[in-house]
Parts: structure tokens; C-alpha cells; sequence
């Protein structure tokens, strides 16, 4: 069970959402703030749009740098798909020379099903597989299993994947050359969907990561804040060790570690040429957990580290990028204070004032349209009408959000935020894999 949220750091976001009311319900907001609204919320669009109809360019890769690789699959609880996985990490294919350059370790994190008895299985069929078995009263979490495991690990790059992926065989070689610079600490593969005709709520998911890849490649073309994502994720030992390992009293540790190594200076990459795939939540309960724990551990880590990203000796272009980034978070709040004030204004001028409302909904619609339409065109496969048709569904299921991080906000305040991952229901491996393209 991972701690709360500080009390000061809920008393900061307490005063950042009386703020929004209170410019909302009780300021006079002048031309000069709708204009100045206005024309960030323009440049917001623009970024958004700066993938339409562009091709990535893709990095040349870097034949000479071949360093050895740790792949790492943190388990907990999952004997229904761990063999698989490290069935596929078996069959990747990159050497130096005729020799294996990689090493495979999977983390049993406390499970109390048969994930042991899986592994202790698989450790005879594969004899280099490395098990790192965490006893049940070992500090719980992701972070706290990598950083347990990373010191027994002997690469030079650490490789995350999670314990439902599914991957191709040539997924380090497509990758490593990114990650040749001294600038880059790690690189994100593009994340994709494995189980989209599960149901509707699984398809529009898989959309919802294609928007994530627009988001990405966008921000890689302009040295934008890349961001780590948990599975397919690529990290270099020294980076890691450089900004002192992952944050073990984080729901979100991809993410965390990402602002860390992006304040360290250091540059992240996205990788287009290869993809994970990974389970969606089949159903909405499992869906609406999944997204609150992602959301409040966002949000949690720009409480961690807004004074440094407003402050730190960041280039202006990575500042306006994460802070773009916040907005997401601040927009549903900055409506419900909008909706609540007209209420107000109702009652006391009788009338509304719907100007900034429908300027950021407005905003917000077309940013989104955006990166949905540039990641269909990227796949070349639907037609005006279909690309239509999907962005306008996948919009509606994107408005899930808006809700969800009010929520999410409101628990971080009130210290109701979740304190341990909750892994969605898992689909067999068999009725997952064909499915891959």
C-alpha cells in the first residue's frame, strides 16, 4: 500500500481549483484575457495539428551500437499470460555477432496465484531465464520491484516490458539505435492495442492510443517531453542511476521517471518503426480504475515537480510542452467552475456569459480532432467519410475523461486517491494474438 498525497501538496491543489472558481464566479474577466485565452489555446491547436499528413522522419539506425540488454517483465498475479511473454522474450532476435547480446529477468512481485510455480516451469525450458521472487512483505509496486531488481541486472540498457505484451521479434534491433546519443536516456516504442474486436470499449481504447502516438511523434519532432509509457519502454542503467532509480511512492512510475530524466536534462525518443501491444480493459469498471489510477498519478506528478518545470533550467520549448500537457488536467476542472458560475450569473444578472466556456471547448474539440485525424491518415487505411465517422465516436468516448479527472482531482484533495495498481481482466493469449497486424 503506497502513501498518500503530502497534506501540503492537496492544500496547493485545493488552492489551484478555488482559484479557477473563484476567477470564474466572482472576477470580471476583461477582453484582454479572452484574447490572451485565445491565442494560447490557438497555439495548443497548431501543435496539435503539426503531424496532419506528414510523414516521420525515420532515424537512420546505428549498426555500431550494440549494447547488452536487460529485459525486464514485472509479475504480479499473472499466471494466465507470463509464459507467453517470456516465450516471445525468448524468440527476439539481436545479437553481437553469433552471441545473445540480452539477458531476460521477470520479477515475481509477491503473487499469490501460480505465477511461481509458472516460473519455476519455465526456469527448466529456458535455463538463462533470471527470476527475481519478492517476498510478501516487501515494499509493494512497480518501482520498488525494478529498483530491487536492477542492481542483480548486468545491461547497459534496461528494456520494460509488461506481462501481458505482445511483441515482434525484432523489437530491441529496431530500437537500440535510437538511444546511440549521449543526449537520449531511453526511448518509448508506440503502444497498440492487442484485443480491440473484444468489444466496442476495447476499439475505441485502441484509438485512444493512436492518439498517443500522434501526441509522441509530435513532441519527438519538435524535442518536445516524451514521455516513458511502462511497456516497450527502453532506458539506459546510467540515466537511471543518475536521477537516483524509479520513485517507489508513485502509482505511475513511467511517467514520474520520465519528468525526472527530462529535468535531468537528458531527451527521450519515440520510436514509430515498432510497436507492444497490450490488453485493454474489457469492461467499464475495470476501465474507469485503470484510468482514475492513471489520472491521479499525473496529476500527482506535476505536484511533485511544477516549481522545477516552471522554474528549472528547462529549454522554453520543453516548458511549453509540459505545461501544454497540464492543461489537460486543469480544462475539466476550469469547466465544471464555468457551468457552476452560470448558475451564478443566472441568478444575480440574469443572463449567461458562455464566451471562454465554449472558446475552451471549442479548443479542446478541434486539439483532439487533430491528433485522431493525423494518426488515421498515418495508417492509410480509411477514407474521408470513415476518418469522419471515427474521430467523431472516438471524441464522445474521449469526453470519458473529463468527468474522471474532476474526480480524480477531488480525491487527491480529499486523500481518496488509489494507493495500489489493479491490473484489468485479462483476455486469454490465444484469442489475442491472431489478432495482431
Amino acid at each position: 500500500m503506497l502513501a498518500g498525497l503530502s497534506l501540503k501538496r492537496r492544500m496547493w491543489l485545493l488552492l489551484f481549483v478555488l482559484a479557477i472558481a473563484g476567477l470564474q464566479m466572482f472576477m470580471k474577466l476583461g477582453p484582454w484575457f479572452f484574447v490572451g485565452t485565445g491565442i494560447f489555446l490557438a497555439l495548443a491547436v497548431a501543435y496539435a495539428a503539426l503531424t496532419i499528413g506528414r510523414e516521420y522522419p525515420h532515424a537512420p539506425p546505428s549498426p555500431g551500437y550494440r549494447p547488452f540488454v536487460t529485459v525486464i517483465i514485472p509479475a504480479h498475479n499473472e499466471e494466465s499470460v507470463i509464459a507467453e511473454t517470456v516465450s516471445q522474450a525468448f524468440k527476439l532476435r539481436y545479437q553481437k555477432g553469433k552471441k545473445r547480446n540480452f539477458e531476460v529477468w521477470v520479477i515475481d512481485d509477491r503473487s499469490t496465484d501460480a505465477t511461481g510455480r509458472v516460473l519455476e516451469g519455465l526456469k527448466k525450458r529456458y535455463r538463462s531465464l533470471n527470476v527475481l521472487s519478492r517476498s510478501h512483505d516487501a515494499f509493494p509496486g512497480k518501482s520498488a520491484a525494478l529498483n530491487e531488481c536492477l542492481p542483480l541486472t548486468k545491461g547497459e540498457v534496461i528494456l520494460i516490458l509488461d506481462a501481458d505484451s505482445h511483441f515482434p521479434i525484432d523489437l530491441i534491433s529496431q530500437a537500440i539505435g535510437y538511444l546511440s546519443s549521449d543526449e537520449v536516456c531511453g526511448a518509448q516504442v508506440a503502444k497498440r492495442i492487442a484485443n480491440p474486436e473484444t468489444n466496442m470499449l476495447c476499439s475505441r481504447q485502441a484509438d485512444e492510443y493512436k492518439v498517443d502516438i500522434s501526441i509522441q511523434l509530435r513532441r519527438d519532432m519538435v524535442g518536445g517531453a516524451v514521455e516513458f509509457k511502462g511497456n516497450g519502454m527502453f532506458v539506459k542503467r546510467s540515466a537511471i542511476e543518475a536521477v537516483g532509480g524509479w520513485t517507489i511512492q508513485t502509482l505511475t512510475d513511467d511517467l514520474d521517471l520520465s519528468t525526472k530524466m527530462l529535468l535531468a536534462g537528458y531527451r527521450i525518443r519515440f520510436v514509430n518503426e515498432t510497436s507492444v501491444w497490450e490488453q485493454a480493459a474489457p469492461d467499464l469498471r475495470g476501465f474507469f480504475k485503470q484510468r482514475l489510477r492513471w489520472i491521479e498519478g499525473g496529476m500527482t506528478r506535476y505536484l511533485d515537480y511544477i516549481l522545477r518545470i516552471l522554474r528549472g533550467p528547462i529549454h522554453p520549448r520543453l516548458r511549453f510542452d509540459m505545461v501544454l500537457f497540464l492543461l489537460q488536467y486543469a480544462v475539466p476542472v476550469y469547466v465544471v467552475a464555468d457551468l457552476l458560475s452560470q448558475f451564478v450569473w443566472i441568478f444575480t444578472l440574469g443572463y449567461l456569459r458562455l464566451g471562454n466556456l465554449g472558446l475552451v471547448m471549442l479548443a479542446t474539440f478541434v486539439t483532439f480532432s487533430a491528433n485522431l485525424v493525423a494518426a488515421y491518415i498515418r495508417e492509410h487505411r480509411y477514407n474521408i467519410w470513415q476518418i469522419t465517422g471515427r474521430t467523431f465516436v472516438t471524441i464522445i468516448y474521449m469526453s470519458l475523461w473529463f468527468p474522471l479527472i474532476v474526480v480524480a482531482t477531488f480525491n487527491l484533495i480529499l486523500g481518496l486517491e488509489s494507493r495500489s495498481w489493479k491490473k484489468v481482466q485479462r483476455v486469454k493469449a490465444e484469442d489475442i494474438v491472431k489478432t495482431l497486424t
